[in-house]
């Protein structure tokens, strides 16, 4: 839990304090991983804080301890992952938080990257229908 909730935190925190130097050769070696890509605008340089912290909810809510191993819990479950991949392509959209340089490579990537996510999990979700139907039935 502190993982989760302290790396993203702290990111956004040293983003936070230098943002205003983020053009600056010296802060740009220091914390360009967390800024190279993206836009130097406020809203933007944050988003490396919010790739951190969806991994880490992800990372929860993918090793939710199941009690009764149901396919109804699996699907709330997965519906939580879902919820949080549409959440994220929103946010993406809105934000637009990368720079346009390589052909907008990293910006298509990331799109590929949430679409193909959020395809898989709607597929297991469908997937899994039949077989609650049958154990109903």
């Amino acid at each position: 839990v502190a993982s989760g909730i302290g790396v993203p935190l702290l990111i956004f925190t040293l983003v936070r304090k230098h943002r205003m130097q983020a053009s600056d050769q010296h802060v740009r070696g220091q914390f360009g991983v967390l800024m190279f890509g993206y836009h130097l605008s406020d809203r933007r340089v944050f988003y490396e804080s919010w790739v951190v912290a969806r991994r880490m909810v992800l990372l929860c809510l993918a090793n939710v301890p199941l009690s009764i191993s149901s396919p109804d819990n699996t699907q709330i479950r997965d519906l939580g992952i879902l919820g949080l991949f549409l959440v994220s392509v929103v946010v993406h959209i809105e934000v637009d938080a990368f720079d346009t340089r390589c052909y907008n490579l990293p910006s298509r990537l990331e799109s590929t990257q949430l679409t193909a996510s959020c395809v898989t999990i709607f597929r297991r979700l469908v997937g899994s229908i039949p077989s609650v139907l049958i154990s109903v039935g």
